[in-house]
């Protein structure tokens, strides 16, 4: 089996800064708050934009957009009956070609809009030229809004949350692996002392002392004990859990993850997130049963596949899910 035995103590200190989280009891958990295709991040743009882009040249749109969730500031046009299909166009009707909107749900928003009202739509964009170019969003919902433009560097989940990419602050782990976070984090990080990496404990930012903090390290072949197991990223990923959660030298402690039989593979979009593989789990102080944490992993390679950034979550309740979602969606770009 794949060990970290050359720096056990990298992997023991993580364990350690988990055990300082622990501050109350876990509620029910479902699902993976990690995970990308449950929490989509949307790129901003406009009608116009796209539509520009489209009448301009259909290839290079479809390229640029196809594919990729985007909310889009536009003008409500005219909706269907069924509160499943709806039109929009640029706000200042530019182009007169409107935008063909279809959810496969009914959107209890739509019905409160009024047709030439401001709106944004959060979707996926796509655009066609095999028979006729087309463009369409496949809508996952509308909501209307007093602006008519965002920059196309700004982000937003589905619940609303957003930033502006410029406003986030670089993380470089020994020149082998970047990443973004959002600038408010920077109160809250601290630098792993024995494993290249940093714990962001995201509770201190709402002073609820309920338990959520964030670890974003990096591994490559100096941690294995046999350096080419580099090779084999499933034993990597698998160690990594292993290391940190069943350390044998805590025996007081025991972790309950059912998840080695299985890899949740999220598949790479051609335009859209990177791919990461997640573990799921829960940590259960074994003497009096009080604290029980919800553990996710999210691992994704990097470019050179010779390493693998691991994004280790532990909480009790997600409160800042969607500025984690945030920082993941920069890993893609």
């Amino acid at each position: 089996m794949t060990r970290f035995l050359k720096k056990p103590a990298a992997f023991m200190l993580i364990f350690i800064m988990l055990l300082g989280l622990m501050t109350t009891n876990a509620s029910g958990y479902s699902g993976i708050a990690l995970d990308v295709e449950d929490t989509r991040v949307y790129q901003s743009t406009t009608a116009y934009k796209l539509l520009s882009a489209f009448f301009l040249n259909a290839n290079h749109a479809q390229n640029t957009y196809d594919g990729h969730y985007m909310v889009v500031y536009a003008k409500l046009t005219g909706k269907e009956n069924s509160n499943k299909v709806f039109y929009i166009r640029d706000n200042d009707n530019t182009y007169s070609r409107s935008i063909k909107c279809s959810s496969s749900n009914a959107l209890g928003a739509l019905p409160g809009i009024e047709i030439g009202a401001t709106v944004r739509v959060y979707g996926r964009i796509d655009i066609s030229t095999f028979w006729s170019n087309d463009i369409e969003i496949k809508a996952d919902k509308i909501e209307p809004t007093g602006m008519t433009t965002a920059s196309e560097k700004s982000y937003m989940t589905i619940n609303g949350v957003w930033i502006d990419k410029i406003s986030m602050l670089n993380r470089n782990i020994e020149g082998k692996f970047s990443y973004k976070i959002p600038a408010g984090w920077a109160t809250v990080e601290r630098e792993l002392p024995n494993v290249p990496g940093y714990q962001y404990k995201l509770n201190d930012l709402t002073g609820d002392g309920i338990a959520e903090s964030l670890f974003v390290f990096y591994v490559d072949e100096s941690y294995l004990e046999k350096p080419t197991d580099i090779s084999n990223m499933k034993k990597v990923r698998k160690a990594i859990v292993e290391d940190i959660l069943c350390n044998k030298h805590l025996s007081m402690y025991q972790s309950y993850i059912p998840f080695f039989d299985r890899d949740i593979e999220i598949t790479k979009k051609s335009t859209d997130y990177a791919s990461f593989t997640y573990y799921t789990g829960s940590y259960t102080e074994r003497n009096v049963n009080r604290y029980n944490h919800r553990v996710e992993f999210a691992f994704i390679e990097n470019d050179r596949k010779d390493g693998v950034c691991a994004i280790l979550y532990v909480y009790n309740s997600a409160v800042h899910k969607d500025e984690i979602h945030l920082m993941m969606r920069m890993l893609a770009d």
